[in-house]
């Protein structure tokens, strides 16, 4: 990331996230605002479909230049406040500025990564589940899906991230 940009991350109205990071957008075109989305397999009545959901309710991240103050700059409607490290700064630092800065990489949205069997195993081969692949902590091969353990705003949260089985490492390009 350029040096004058920063990541930053507020909290609003459940419900409300993907409408507060559009007006953040809106009135401040210098700024990226995203929320966090994952995307899972679904089983309803035999049929397999796969659906996006939010998986950190009430949380907007954003990429600012880093000398702004976005509590001076963005719409307050819905925004309930701004993530502040203990100095007061609102930049992200560490493992949540890591955290925000991958989040930024896949566009808000953790996809499907690609995996395949491996005798017993799972292997990840490309996608989310791959950048984060020393913080899973199950795998549910049935499900599709891997839960990972991070750390954000001092909390330790557990998420699940769906895979798509490929038959061999060769497919994944």
């Amino acid at each position: 990331m350029p040096e004058n940009l920063a990541y930053g991350c507020l909290f609003c109205v459940t419900g409300k996230e993907q409408r507060v990071a559009d007006q953040i957008q809106l009135f401040c075109p210098d700024v990226r605002a995203l929320v966090a989305r994952t995307e899972k397999h679904k089983s309803y009545c035999g049929k397999k479909t796969k659906e996006e959901t939010i998986f950190l309710p009430s949380y907007v991240f954003f990429e600012a230049p880093a000398d702004m103050v976005p509590y001076q700059s963005f719409p307050r409607e819905h925004v309930i406040r701004f993530l502040y490290a203990e100095n007061g700064v609102w930049r992200l630092t560490g493992d949540d500025a890591r955290f925000a800065e991958c989040l930024f990489r896949y566009d808000g949205l953790f996809g499907f990564s690609k995996a395949y069997r491996e005798g017993e195993h799972v292997r990840i081969i490309s996608g989310p589940l791959k950048d984060m692949e020393g913080k899973i902590q199950r795998i549910d091969r049935r499900g599709r899906s891997g839960q990972v353990r991070f750390d954000f705003n001092g909390r330790s949260i557990a998420v699940w991230l769906g895979f798509d089985l490929i038959d061999s490492v060769t497919e994944s390009g």
